[in-house]
């Protein structure tokens, strides 16, 4: 179920839920590698289970009664561990506006993207538990409870974010977001590190430093999460063609595209393509 259209009472509006998607099990555990959504913003949590997330850059180890913000633009790659354990739940929210922060954005950008929801987890999970319970049913009155129950996840959200904001601007965390900008920008180029300590002026042996402390990954490595996830979303969003998309995303051998597909997503491109249509339907309301 698809919800479209802002509520809205005495002329207010109200944040829109785009989408509820539920996930179980060691099956649902498929990565989806490096990738952002410009036009909304996503909430995560973690009910049960473990996994590494990188959220604007910085890489965080995930568990249960963590709560996930994607803010709307911000690039994200998701890595959760697969386990019998695994149960989380995701949705897509528009029209959320704070006050000092743009659209859709619920933290700021120096902000941790990730806070254990402590003494209050059993609260969220009863929230977005009741929320996709709603949803099941296909009766008129269902949207009618949808805005309550998401609007009483955004404000728990917020005061945990804000409750203790813990920040991430270090020098350190600076000049990792500018390596980390710089590859976003070109990774479907051939990307040789002394470009990028010349157009940094900063030096090769301190650049990977910074970056790895910063993401994680190694450049070559992140450059290669964008370019899959990029390619994922081509898989999901598009009918293109492999090879198309592999030119597309920066690898002129195809070859070379399917083999770091599979080492990065688990499986081969075209039955990822056909595996995720199918889980989608199954578990996104």
């Amino acid at each position: 179920m698809l919800i479209r259209g802002h509520s809205e009472k005495n002329g207010a509006s109200t944040p829109e839920l785009l989408f509820l998607c539920q996930a179980q099990g060691a099956r649902a555990a498929i990565p989806r590698v490096m990738h952002r959504h410009t036009e909304r913003l996503e909430m995560m949590f973690f009910a049960g289970g473990s996994g590494h997330y990188t959220i604007d850059g910085h890489r965080y180890a995930v568990q249960q009664g963590d709560l996930l913000i994607f803010n709307a633009g911000s690039w994200h790659d998701e890595s959760p561990t697969a386990s019998d354990e695994l149960h989380t739940f995701s949705c897509g929210i528009n029209g959320l506006s704070l006050t000092g922060r743009p659209e859709n954005h619920l933290i700021r950008g120096d902000t941790r993207a990730v806070r254990n929801c402590g003494v209050r987890q059993a609260e969220v999970f009863h929230l977005f538990n009741a929320l996709w319970q709603h949803l099941q049913h296909k009766d008129a009155g269902v949207s009618s409870l949808t805005a309550p129950l998401l609007q009483a996840i955004v404000c728990i959200a917020e005061d945990l974010f804000n409750a203790e904001p813990a920040t991430l601007s270090t020098s350190e965390f600076v000049l990792g977001h500018r390596i980390q900008h710089y590859l976003e920008n070109h990774y479907r180029e051939e990307i040789e590190l002394n470009a990028i300590t010349r157009a940094l002026n900063m030096n090769l042996f301190y650049l990977v430093h910074v970056f790895k402390k910063f993401s994680g990954y190694s450049p070559k490595q992140y450059q290669a999460r964008l370019r899959i996830g990029e390619a994922q979303s081509l898989l999901l969003g598009t009918d293109a063609g492999v090879t198309y998309i592999a030119n597309s995303v920066g690898y002129s051998n195809v070859n070379n595209f399917h083999r770091m597909f599979s080492k990065l997503v688990g499986i081969p491109p075209v039955k990822y393509r056909k595996f995720w249509l199918v889980e989608n339907i199954k578990h996104c309301q």
